[in-house]
């Protein structure tokens, strides 16, 4: 170690700074502290200069030794006081690259606006000079619609014209229906030129009641006849006399309104022994059906086309229609009589089965047709459509049967005669079958038991 070393800028003559080992297990050390200055306390050298202590004995590690500077110590501001002030030019992002995707996307949508500007000022420049609206600009769209139409109407005349006057044809109008006739609650509206008849064509299986007779003229026979068919019933509204005859065995219908009221259509009906063929209507009433007939010769396409019109404006006064599905306030009847029967089967039957005496017998089987008698009567008094007719004849008539079986097989166990009341017991088993049926009948046109 050298023992003298070179002046500093100051004049003054600093000791090289010591490393001493640091305390053992100690993780920070810091260099001593500053040798004190000119002045102060201390030896003097033989020059009359302040002198220092000996420097303790030093440790070189590898022969280092430690500039000869003055390194200044900064202190950290305490807790909770405030920052120095900053100094200096403040910390800036370094800029990326030219080259990074993201600088070349940000210079394309910082470029966009300005091209966007560019165009927008090109297309202004390009743009003729609006002009100023006037009051023709409101008024000339309608002004050369209603040229145009008076043209067109002009030239519609002027081909008109001369179509009637070189002998063209010209389109038919449709006959106009005009013409107004009833009769039994039956309205409908012929075409001028027909006129009404009194007597019916023969039309084989079908039997009108005071029927509406309208001709075409006198020389055809061609014409309509309306009335009320009593045995035109049943899904197709159909009399069975008509079904028997007819050339065709099955016939399509079709749901048609005549004006508010549900109709089937039968179109191109032949039967054995009429010339030509019929269109039928048929509607169903409580009293049968209203049957109205466009009879004429087959074919005739003009006659026929004109009767449907006049038959769309059919009107009934007085007589009740129903419509051609399920009837709701018969549907309702039908309900509470199949229950009355019901209930009377459950418990009336038990006491009939458990009975041991012929009087407990004849009293369980009495209350069973009386029940059965109830439900008939209350059947009996509904308003039953056309379409439901043969179906609730044949109900009625199960019923009354079953009633009058249990009436009998009353009077045989009442009686005591063990023969009659095999017998009557054999009728009660073959009349509830035949309710049975009628019942499902019903079911099949849409009435649930």
């Amino acid at each position: 170690m050298r023992d003298k070393h070179p002046p500093t800028d100051d004049g003054n003559d600093r000791p090289p700074l010591e490393v001493t080992k640091p305390f053992e297990g100690a993780r920070f050390w810091s260099p001593p502290s500053r040798p004190p200055a000119s002045g102060e306390a201390g030896e003097s050298d033989e020059s009359g200069g302040a002198t220092h202590e000996p420097a303790p004995e030093t440790v070189v590690d590898n022969e280092f030794t430690w500039p000869d500077v003055h390194i200044p110590f900064v202190i950290p501001n305490p807790p909770g006081s405030a920052p120095a002030e900053r100094r200096g030019r403040s910390w800036k992002r370094p800029r990326r690259s030219p080259y990074h995707p993201n600088a070349r996307r940000a210079k394309r949508q910082a470029a966009a606006p300005r091209a966007r500007r560019a165009r927008r000022a090109e297309r202004q420049a390009a743009a003729p000079r609006a002009r100023r609206a006037t009051p023709w600009d409101a008024i000339g769209p309608v002004v050369a619609f209603a040229f145009v139409a008076v043209a067109a109407a002009a030239l519609a005349y002027a081909g008109y014209s001369i179509g009637r006057g070189d002998g063209q044809p010209v389109a038919p109008q449709p006959t106009p229906i005009s013409q107004q006739a009833a009769r039994a609650g039956i309205e409908l509206r012929y075409p001028e030129g027909w006129a009404k008849g009194s007597e019916p064509p023969e039309i084989p299986g079908v039997n009108f009641t005071t029927p509406l007779v309208l001709r075409a003229d006198d020389e055809s026979e061609a014409g309509i006849v309306a009335g009320v068919v009593k045995a035109a019933t049943g899904s197709d509204l159909l009399p069975r006399t008509l079904r028997k005859q007819l050339r065709i065995s099955t016939l399509a219908p079709q749901r048609v309104l005549l004006g508010d009221t549900q109709a089937l259509r039968y179109r191109g009906v032949e039967v054995d022994g009429f010339d030509g063929a019929f269109t039928l209507y048929a509607i169903p009433t409580a009293e049968g059906s209203v049957v109205l007939a466009c009879h004429g010769p087959a074919g005739a396409r003009a006659f026929y086309e004109l009767c449907e019109r006049s038959a769309a404006t059919l009107r009934l006064d007085g007589v009740r229609a129903f419509a051609l599905g399920p009837a709701p306030g018969y549907g309702e009847r039908l309900a509470a009589a199949i229950d009355t029967l019901d209930g009377a089967l459950k418990t009336s039957g038990f006491r009939l089965r458990e009975a041991r005496t012929g009087r407990g017998q004849a009293r369980s089987a009495a209350a069973i047709g009386q029940a059965f008698t109830k439900a008939a009567a209350e059947l009996d008094s509904a308003p039953v459509s056309a379409r439901d007719r043969d179906s609730h004849n044949e109900l009625l008539v199960a019923i009354r049967a079953q009633a009058d079986a249990y009436g009998r097989l009353a009077t045989a166990a009442r009686s005591g005669r063990r023969d009659g009341y095999r017998q009557a017991a054999d009728a009660v088993r073959r009349t509830d079958g035949g309710v049975r049926e009628a019942v499902a009948a019903l079911e099949t046109l849409g009435y649930a038991s």
